[in-house]
Formats: C-alpha cells, structure tokens, sequence
C-alpha cells in the first residue's frame, strides 16, 4: 500500500520543481509587447492555390536590409 501512495505521488514530485520555475519566470520577465509590423500584398500561387506572404519582407538579410534589422 505504501508503494502505491509512493508511486501516485511521484508525477507529482516530478512536476513541483517545474511549476516552481515557471513562477519565477512569471515574476521576472515584463509583459511582452510586439513591435508594430508592415504587412505588404504578396501573393504566390502554388500548384494553383494562392497563397499570402504578408511578411515575406522579413525574410530579407538584415545586413543588407536596414527596416528588417530594425524591425
């Protein structure tokens, strides 16, 4: 009987240092805010299907490309 509490109490044990953590990281880290972000008209067809790339420009190489390296 004891070896079944043991072992029903074991995920448990398991998952306390996790919770823990995750609340310290709750309390240190600030609310995330995400910058404002320019959508263009891009549109590719694929095997006939359209498909958006709003955000294509920010595949672009940022050592080349100053707005993305800014962004």
């Amino acid at each position: 009987m004891t070896l079944f509490i043991a072992l029903l109490a074991l995920p448990l044990l398991a998952v306390a240092p996790f919770a823990a953590n995750q609340l310290r990281f709750a309390q240190v880290m600030p609310d995330m805010s995400y910058p404002e972000t320019r959508r263009d008209d891009v549109v590719d067809v694929h095997f006939g299907q359209e498909i958006a790339d709003p955000y294509r420009w920010l595949e672009n190489d940022i050592r080349r490309d100053d707005e993305v390296a800014a962004w």
